[in-house]
């Protein structure tokens, strides 16, 4: 039972993903919306969930409100490690994870920290402040797919490592899936990541790229020299109806 004095029962949605009853906390309109269309707005990153093994493990960067570690947690009984470096998609991480504690095998870890190319202190530019808002850019205040840069409504500062140094540091072994949905630093992800890449465990890579003015190139080249090949790509579904024109959820399997 959730104490209502916590988290009224008015801001926590419910509703089955593919059989897995999973619970939102949506303070925000953009964070029910995400809660209401949590089965329909990204039906490939789910297929993608579906075909990984029991027992795998996962590392998502960029898990927001962590709609994909928790399904993966709860369906596939999957070891899933989750970044989310902006405090407020954090906290909806949090209280997620509480909420559905009872459906997972291991609960989700969730780390409040940046995955880049480096380690160092960066900074979160937000679009707009607030629990479920996307374009929360690290380290540049340019929006995902576009050339123009924006005022951001606030900035936060983050701790940043790269995946590289947390593998080695912490986890000690290489993940088997990794879902990369950084808006924008894909790149420095990526390039932080060399090692991880190339380890035979890691089997297949779900990330979003854009693909104005060819972004998405110097990721894909870093990819196809770890031994990937990219085998999907669907375009992204917008929040609030239709399609982005240029960004696309991409499948990369080793070789």
């Amino acid at each position: 039972m959730v104490d209502a004095d916590i988290i009224p029962s008015s801001q926590i949605v419910t509703r089955p993903v593919r059989g897995v009853a999973l619970r939102q906390y949506a303070p925000t309109g953009i964070a029910r919306i995400l809660a209401e269309q949590a089965e329909y707005l990204e039906p490939e990153t789910l297929d993608w969930l579906d075909a990984i093994p029991y027992g795998a493990t996962l590392i998502d960067i960029g898990a927001s409100s962590g709609i994909y570690s928790h399904y993966a947690a709860a369906a596939r009984r999957a070891q899933v490690f989750s970044f989310e470096p902006e405090s407020q998609n954090f906290n909806l991480f949090q209280v997620n994870n509480y909420l559905n504690s009872k459906l997972f095998k291991i609960v989700p870890s969730g780390f409040n920290i940046a995955i880049g190319a480096s380690s160092g202190i960066g900074q979160i530019f937000c679009a707009k402040f607030g629990a479920g808002f996307h374009m929360k850019i690290l380290d540049k205040p340019q929006r995902v797919n576009e050339e123009s840069y924006f005022t951001p409504e606030y900035t936060q500062a983050v701790l940043r490592i790269s995946l590289d140094n947390f593998v080695a540091e912490y986890l000690r072994r290489p993940p088997n899936h990794l879902k990369i949905d950084v808006d924008g630093a894909e790149f420095e992800v990526v390039s932080g990541a060399a090692v991880t890449l190339k380890h035979p465990d890691l089997h297949s890579i779900m990330i979003e790229l854009s693909l104005k003015g060819r972004q998405n190139e110097p990721v894909e080249t870093l990819l196809t020299a770890a031994g990937f090949t990219a085998t999907q790509r669907h375009q992204v579904r917008h929040a609030r109806g239709g399609f982005y024109d240029d960004l696309v959820n991409c499948v990369f399997e080793r070789r």
